[in-house]
């Protein structure tokens, strides 16, 4: 995201009239930190460090980008992403951008990173959010692997 559109995007923001791109940032990545801390090790997320102003110190994400991988087993990523997005949907947490591009696999699983965008299931949009996060990873791998899921029969497992 541009943060030309940070302030349109970004509930840290609230309401501020002038808002430097650096304290913007700095927001951004305080978010992300609580956010991994919150869900590290329940959810399969790199281990938070520290953060300090606009940066975040945490483990290097395992294995490589899903985006430029080619899985042998798809099936059984795709069930270990979506369990990642139930376990964090669990602790109060959506991603709100997930898609290939924020997905690592490795021979253990999977890793979600990029979380500075995150609600919590009381959000207004939070149902609305949720499906379009999955609705990003079911058609990655309904165009990449040509395997199908019910979008509706994922959202109610993961909720309840």
């Amino acid at each position: 995201m541009s943060f030309r559109h940070v302030r349109t995007k970004r509930e840290t923001i609230g309401e501020r009239r002038h808002l430097s791109w650096l304290y913007a940032a700095r927001l951004a990545a305080k978010k992300e930190y609580d956010a991994l801390v919150a869900l590290y090790p329940k959810v399969s997320v790199p281990e938070p460090i520290d953060h300090n102003r606009h940066g975040i110190v945490m483990s290097k994400a395992t294995g490589q980008q899903l985006a430029h991988t080619r899985l042998d087993e798809p099936d059984w990523y795709l069930d270990e992403i979506l369990r990642q997005v139930k376990n964090a949907y669990g602790l109060g947490i959506i991603h709100c951008d997930l898609s290939e591009f924020n997905i690592f696999v490795n021979p253990a699983g999977c890793e979600i990173i990029d979380w500075p965008q995150f609600i919590k299931p009381t959000h207004p949009n939070a149902k609305e959010l949720l499906r379009r996060d999955i609705d990003n990873v079911l058609s990655y791998f309904n165009r990449k692997y040509r395997i199908k899921r019910d979008i509706g029969e994922i959202i109610n497992n993961i909720i309840t």
